[in-house]
């Protein structure tokens, strides 16, 4: 049996099988890739628009080095600037404005990458070492006493705890830890045996000034909240602060020794950033230019040999496609 094809659908079967060949022809036609070198280290503008260049964690981790070594160039140079002019009769004042001023957008110019210690946090949001001021007798004599504690505006957040009374320090201190935890406060023992708290600085302003206790009557009263007044460890930063443009031997001292740590601080960063160098470049493929002419050449004679069937198969699809359902179904009947 013969089967005959109209001429309309013949003129469609050509029509389909030449845009067919039009499609392999412009698909045949290849660019020359462009190679583009590599950086020393990427630039902050690049990562800000490729996110996706590497993966996740590293380019978190290429951002927080930035951040952190733009801080603390930044506040090398007002604290060099601040040395200069202060050995001069008649410094202007705005030079010890501009030193608070970089200390006071510390976390904001530098992402939380770089802690009131001013060491860089990369992996972590910047902490605050503090003491709650407990009296001793909460570790050495608990007495079972439940507390209430209570942080925020209006008493949003409480967390309770009973105190076992029979207990070590450190046990203790577990207990203390799981009802801080949700504040995010979290306690341990110094060498000293003394009781250090941290929380993240970003709550620091908050607990400072809001977390109250309120217990049983035996270490703290019953009928009402007692604000506890958390007292931050020293550090650089509240030295700095407290300079109020007299330029004597104890600022030249502070100054001296943070410039020191800030030289410190670099050295590490700069590891940080030979080891992320590294990870790029094992992640970067070891691919030559002749290398990717040869890997094209060979996907081009694979279309190439695979032509002739492709437009056979598709001239062959397209006739299909304009023969009437009913006609198939006699022809395999």
């Amino acid at each position: 049996m013969q089967v005959s094809l109209s001429p309309a659908k013949t003129r469609l079967t050509q029509t389909a099988a030449a845009h067919t060949h039009k499609m392999q022809q412009a698909a045949c036609v290849s660019s020359p890739a462009q190679v583009t070198p590599a950086a020393d280290f990427p630039e902050p503008a690049l990562l800000s628009r490729k996110p996706a260049r590497y993966n996740i964690q590293l380019n978190a981790q290429l951002t927080a080095i930035q951040q952190a070594e733009d801080y603390l160039q930044g506040l090398e140079g007002v604290l060099l600037h601040y040395r200069h002019t202060k050995g001069q009769p008649g410094s202007p004042s705005r030079d010890t404005a501009a030193l608070q001023q970089q200390l006071a957008q510390r976390l904001q110019r530098s992402a939380g990458t770089v802690d009131r210690q001013l060491n860089i946090s990369l992996t972590r949001d910047s902490q605050v070492h503090f003491s709650l001021g407990f009296p001793r007798e909460v570790f050495s004599q608990p007495q079972g006493e439940t507390l209430i504690f209570a942080a925020g505006k209006g008493y949003k957040q409480l967390a309770a705890v009973t105190l076992p009374e029979a207990a070590s320090p450190r046990q203790i201190l577990a207990h203390l830890n799981a009802s801080l935890g949700k504040f995010g406060i979290h306690g341990e023992f110094s060498p000293r045996g003394e009781c250090l708290f941290t929380a993240d600085e970003s709550r620091w302003d908050t607990l400072k000034g809001s977390l109250r206790v309120r217990g049983e009557g035996i270490h703290f009263p019953a009928d009402s909240f007692t604000l506890l007044s958390p007292v931050s460890q020293a550090s650089p930063v509240d030295s700095l602060q407290q300079l109020t443009g007299q330029w004597d031997k104890h600022a030249r001292r502070e100054v001296e020794q943070v410039l020191h740590h800030i030289t410190h601080q670099q050295t590490t960063l700069r590891q940080h950033k030979a080891s992320v160098t590294e990870r790029i470049r094992e992640m970067s493929p070891a691919l030559t230019t002749q290398h990717v002419q040869q890997t094209a050449q060979g996907v081009g004679q694979q279309l190439a040999s695979s032509r002739n069937h492709f437009e056979q198969l598709a001239r062959s699809l397209a006739a299909q496609a304009n023969i009437p359902q009913a006609t198939v179904r006699h022809l395999l009947g």
